[in-house]
């Protein structure tokens, strides 16, 4: 992320300087705009960390990397006390954080991956907060005394996507047509009321720079003269997609409407170790998945979706999601290079505003929802905050 500086390992401690105890100096030799340099420093990608602890753990030269593994040195709200994989993480209030001690001297973490065990341990009062309960869960808990429901937008977004160096799903006409046989509206509204919205531009709303308008909705007989005219009713296509909820009912409602526009749809569910190193592999044909953005500038995600530099099998430009689908535009690219450059900041939303706009008819995608984060919580629990990414988890203010 931070090579789009023009940082690399040679150049690094000449770009990135120490003024004095408490300034630290950064070069940026790239002509980014600046707008796009502060909200890229906002990435969790990297953390200031407290040097001579680290150093004092240092093993055969790792700086101390080994030790960070299970340890941690920053100067947030909380100490990593005690983490077990795939079971827990205990945190320990830091009682020198800059903005006060935490309300609470400890929060711990349960790694419970089956909602209807989280639902469980909530009733009983085993817990004191869920976060990944389903609609129909939380629909099922209405009323009860003693929870309360939080709602907190999110950046991420589900979208459909098709690999472009499959047969069919190279011809532009074919991925519009499937735009317009999916039911985005009869999802948002049952089995993801609550949780996702219709959302069609790879920007999130309600950030700067986000495209709102959704031109899509089930339109069958447009997708079926749209394949008619392409000679390709009917014809057979695999959707790839995570075994976690809400992924395979997004899928099968897919399926289902798909059907009734002449597609023959088979779908594959898998865990992520074997989805996405099929999906980086350009070895999918349609997949439905999520995206959401690493830092708070929409070039995050542009350059995810609209931007490929190299679309050559061999550039393996695997975090590229149109290189992943085998989509390439020189304008686009142009395009997006400009944006992500420009100084004006008026004149940066507009081509933002025009990407997003075009990449709804001219990219590989169908993007149909942007989720919103639902946490059930006991009444006498508050101050939790969730932010737009995933990574955005406040406990620092919680009272119990």
């Amino acid at each position: 992320m931070f090579n789009q500086f023009g940082w690399n390992a040679a150049n690094v401690e000449d770009l990135v300087e120490i003024v004095d105890g408490s300034h630290v100096r950064i070069t940026v030799t790239a002509g980014l705009s600046p707008g796009l340099v502060l909200n890229a420093l906002s990435a969790g990608v990297a953390s200031v960390i407290d040097k001579e602890r680290v150093l004092a753990h240092e093993t055969d030269g790792d700086l101390g990397q080994g030790w960070l593994r299970s340890h941690s040195a920053g100067s947030g709200a909380f100490w990593l006390g005690r983490w077990k994989a795939n079971e827990f993480i205990a945190l320990e209030a830091n009682a020198e954080y800059r903005h006060g001690a935490p309300a609470m001297r400890r929060v711990f973490l349960r790694h419970v991956p089956e909602p209807s065990a989280q639902r469980l341990l909530l009733e009983r009062g085993d817990v004191d907060m869920a976060r990944n309960l389903t609609p129909d869960q939380i629909r099922a808990l209405a009323g009860h005394a003693d929870l309360a429901v939080d709602s907190y937008p999110k950046g991420a977004i589900v979208y459909l996507a098709a690999n472009t160096s499959h047969p069919v799903l190279g011809n532009p006409a074919v991925v519009q047509a499937l735009r317009h046989a999916i039911d985005y509206r009869g999802m948002a509204d049952s089995f993801l009321a609550g949780q996702f919205s219709v959302h069609q531009a790879f920007w999130p709303a309600g950030l700067w720079a986000s495209y709102t308008a959704t031109p899509y909705e089930l339109d069958i007989e447009k997708a079926r003269s749209l394949l008619g005219r392409a000679e390709l009713v009917p014809f057979e296509v695999r959707i790839d997609t995570l075994t976690s909820s809400p992924f395979p009912q997004i899928a099968q409602s897919i399926q289902a409407t798909f059907a009734e526009a002449g597609i023959d749809a088979r779908i594959v569910m898998q865990d992520g170790k074997t989805l996405w190193p099929r999906y980086r592999a350009r070895k999918h044909e349609l997949i439905v998945a999520r995206w959401s953005p690493d830092y708070m500038d929409p070039h995050s995600n542009a350059d995810a979706f609209a931007h490929n530099p190299d679309n050559r099998p061999e550039a393996m430009l695997a975090g590229v999601l149109a290189w992943r689908n085998a989509w390439a535009s020189e304008e686009i690219n142009e395009r997006t290079i400009e944006a992500r450059d420009t100084q004006d900041l008026a004149a940066r939303e507009a081509m933002y505003l025009e990407l997003q706009k075009r990449l709804q008819t001219e990219g590989p995608y169908a993007i149909m929802f942007q989720q919103s984060e639902q946490v059930v919580r006991r009444r006498r629990v508050e101050g939790f905050m969730s932010g737009v990414n995933f990574d955005h988890v406040y406990y620092r203010n919680v009272t119990k």
